[in-house]
């Protein structure tokens, strides 16, 4: 391996920067001479990719799909809830932020429990944890309670965040090859927001805003007045009957799903594979001590290195929002396909970064377990996440700001990746293995 690294950044590096690089590769080549010395019987194969790895990352996007889904259910029915329980917009985003506030609770010990437990351990814990979840939002529609059940269970819920959220590029290092392994980060990152996008397309169908009933009682009979209020008052308690009905049935769907994910996960999901599909995979980590200190040296260099596509896909989010926000102003002539097109353009050149965010993170801090490295960098997204839904709390705040805001924090992002220069230290250890056999 060679000793000197391709500079991080475009222009000169500080000393510190080199020094950090410098212990960096020395911990690398020194992790992978222990693993030669291990492995020296030549009979047994080093590496094997197994068929099965497929299965383990259909049974993860199974759950990564529910917890997505369950931490977004509230937001597409939020018309019909607030009608239903007489909650406020704030209850909604209340239900919501438990995500994020939930994230920073749990985001180290399960960096810890991946390190130290296995991924196993790990995910059924989440798994549950969004499985008690579920079943609190199931236990009742009584208003008088169903107020505290629906938060108990969106906490619940968020507890599991950093593991369906950071822990697919653990899961790609266990099972796959260096050649699949952005792939495979990509489809259990997407999974998750495919949860939450499915909840935006099942739950106003399974639950449909039945609409405010008004009676025009503006008469000078009076007994038509009080007639009229109580058909009136009738009608009202009939639909919200309805209502909590439409969204008790939802909610036992949505438990329905985690059970099946639960018990698939219960029945066969293995710690790691008998063989690593790669030489890194093989090699020992830092512990997790170690390993925290170490990324909290290297995050000074790691945040300023992305890949050019990195940058070419804000570029495009920044176009979609603009247009997305001039449709809204009226700055230019707005219809119904440009807005939809607009905003899901948008959205997903965005969540297009996020599995090349996590390889990068990866790629830049090895050795470093993915396990922190990953819920390190998304535990920060949710501050972003539970700030950006704690001001939606604000009474009377309007939400004219929100496009402006998530235009802005995408803008900001570009001039810092066109300066920035990405390196691949898990890679290396591949190629030099590959090197090597040859």
């Amino acid at each position: 391996m060679e000793s000197e690294k391709q500079p991080l950044l475009w222009d000169d590096r500080s000393d510190n920067t080199h020094a950090i690089n410098t212990e960096t590769n020395s911990v690398i080549h020194t992790t992978c001479s222990q693993n030669d010395i291990i492995n020296t019987d030549e009979s047994v194969p080093r590496t094997k990719v197994y068929k099965r790895r497929w299965f383990v990352m259909v049974i993860f996007c199974l759950f990564a799909m529910s917890q997505g889904g369950s931490w977004s259910i509230y937001g597409p029915i939020s018309a019909t809830t607030e009608d239903a329980f007489e909650w406020r917009d704030s209850d909604i985003a209340l239900l919501t932020a438990w995500g994020p506030i939930a994230y920073l609770i749990t985001t180290f010990p399960f960096a810890w429990l991946i390190e130290t437990k296995g991924i196993r351990v790990a995910s059924l814990t989440a798994t549950f944890l969004t499985l008690m979840g579920a079943i609190a939002r199931c236990i009742t529609t009584d208003p008088a309670y169903v107020t505290w059940t629906s938060n108990i269970g969106q906490l619940l819920n968020g507890l599991a965040g950093p593991v369906a959220y950071g822990a697919p590029p653990v899961l790609s290092a266990l099972w796959f090859p260096a050649n699949e392994r952005t792939t495979a980060t990509a489809l259990n990152t997407v999974l998750n927001s495919v949860g939450s996008a499915l909840t935006f397309t099942l739950g106003p169908h399974l639950v449909p805003f039945r609409g405010s009933c008004h009676v025009n009682d503006t008469t000078d009979n009076i007994s038509s007045n009080f007639y009229g209020s109580i058909t009136n008052n009738f009608t009202n308690q009939t639909r919200m009957i309805s209502e909590r009905h439409d969204i008790s049935r939802y909610m036992l769907y949505d438990l329905c799903f985690i059970v099946i994910a639960f018990l698939l996960m219960l029945v066969y999901y293995p710690k790691k594979p008998d063989l690593p599909p790669t030489v890194s995979a093989s090699v020992a980590r830092l512990d997790f001590r170690s390993g925290i200190k170490d990324l909290i040296r290297f995050s000074d260099v790691y945040a300023r290195h992305m890949r050019l596509f990195l940058l070419f896909l804000y570029i495009c989010a920044s176009g979609c929002f603009v247009w997305f926000i001039f449709l809204v102003e009226g700055v230019i002539q707005s219809s119904t396909i440009m807005l939809y097109t607009s905003i899901i353009m948008g959205t997903m050149f965005l969540t297009s970064t996020m599995p090349l965010f996590f390889e990068m993170a990866c790629e830049a801090a090895y050795p470093v377990p993915e396990g922190i490295t990953n819920l390190v960098l998304t535990l920060s997204s949710n501050i972003g996440g539970l700030i950006f839904l704690v001001i939606q709390m604000i009474p009377n705040i309007g939400t004219n700001w929100a496009s402006w805001c998530m235009l802005g924090g995408i803008v900001s992002c570009i001039p810092v990746l066109a300066l920035l220069k990405e390196r691949y230290n898990r890679l290396d250890v591949d190629d030099t293995e590959k090197i090597v056999e040859q």
